[in-house]
């Protein structure tokens, strides 16, 4: 996920056939010198910022954002940047509509936002109390360049930008908010709830695909964690639709005769918080292919060899079934409910 393959090939997807409504969502820190956003140009001056991540580098104030990852400069002129993708990219090489998320508070300092080399506003972070602030400007749809650069010794901290198309036209956005070695136990303790209800409610979104799991063990733990995420998330989206996905397979070696049980204990745990929290599931896994799948996606060269992470080639796949099984159920809906989306008048 903090390749963003399979949500990456899941907008290819979509927006290929329903439209490109923008990349979505990029978080302004690199945390891991792999962490990648498809079809879009991201980057930062390394050694300006801290890095923060929930869970290989928390803050200890806990005010990252709903995406887990946040960056914090160490002096004047740091700088981040997103870009949209080069000419030729199956989606992604136009914006318009751009939300930049970053934190107010005391003693922070000043940063200015720069669209394709022009100044376009000075930016003072600080304020009497934390809280998450919001920016939104517009620009004619296209290719742009946008930079965030630090222009005071005091610390600014900046969670992420939001980039995409004009309103009016049809289209999806599927953010990626991968975070390398996640759990529930990090998303429900060392993050701000109140500041992840702050940027939720900014960001509204539709639907929520979780597939954390691979890190969690904690069975006396884990429904109260999910429960305190997901009710983070209904209160600042009261309509919210949560997808919760079974962790992808994992073996201890290619030998093994069954799949590491703690992972099968893990699914059958989420399929059944998802039914105790009016949330939907989908077995990864088992779309996977069930008992010892890493093995045989290895094999196929779907999968690294410590059987526990796809490559390109399989999360292209396993995103593939996501879209699938998705429209599948909207397919299956709509024969049942044919007046659906069509309004009060049912035409």
């Amino acid at each position: 996920m903090t390749n963003d393959w399979i949500t990456g090939r899941m907008r290819r997807v979509l927006q290929g056939k329903y439209g490109d409504g923008g990349h979505g969502f990029v978080a302004l820190a690199k945390p891991w010198p792999w962490y990648h956003h498809m079809d879009v140009k991201h980057d930062l001056w390394l050694n300006a910022w801290i890095k923060f991540a929930v869970s290989t580098a928390p803050a200890n104030d806990r005010l990252i954002g709903f995406a887990g990852i946040a960056a914090q400069s160490l002096h004047e002129g740091a700088t981040t940047w997103v870009e949209t993708a080069p000419a030729g990219s199956p989606v992604g090489t136009a914006a318009g509509r751009f939300d930049l998320y970053y934190l107010q508070r005391k003693g922070a300092g000043t940063f200015k936002i720069i669209v394709d080399g022009t100044k376009l506003q000075e930016v003072d972070a600080a304020a009497e109390s934390s809280q998450a602030a919001f920016i939104h400007f517009e620009l004619p749809d296209g290719p742009h360049k946008v930079a965030f650069i630090t222009t005071s010794p005091k610390p600014v901290r900046l969670f992420g930008v939001s980039m995409e198309r004009e309103r009016e036209k049809p289209g999806f956005v599927v953010d990626s908010l991968g975070v390398g070695a996640l759990s529930a136990q990090q998303m429900a303790e060392k993050e701000d709830q109140t500041i992840n209800e702050q940027t939720l409610a900014h960001r509204h979104y539709d639907l929520i695909l979780d597939m954390v799991g691979t890190n969690m063990w904690d069975k006396i733990k884990l429904p109260s964690h999910w429960k305190t995420i997901i009710d983070t998330h209904k209160k600042a989206i009261p309509d919210l639709s949560w997808l919760m996905l079974t962790p992808p397979d994992h073996a201890e070696k290619t030998s093994s005769p069954h799949s590491d049980a703690r992972i099968v204990m893990v699914a059958d745990m989420k399929k059944q918080i998802a039914l105790d929290n009016g949330a939907a599931s989908w077995d990864f896994r088992g779309a996977m292919g069930g008992d010892l799948a890493i093995v045989r996606f290895m094999r196929h060269k779907m999968a690294w060899g410590d059987l526990i992470h796809l490559n390109e080639k399989g999360a292209s796949y396993m995103g593939d079934r996501i879209v699938y099984a998705l429209f599948r159920g909207l397919q299956k809906y709509v024969e049942k409910h044919p007046e659906a989306g069509c309004g009060t008048s049912g035409s």
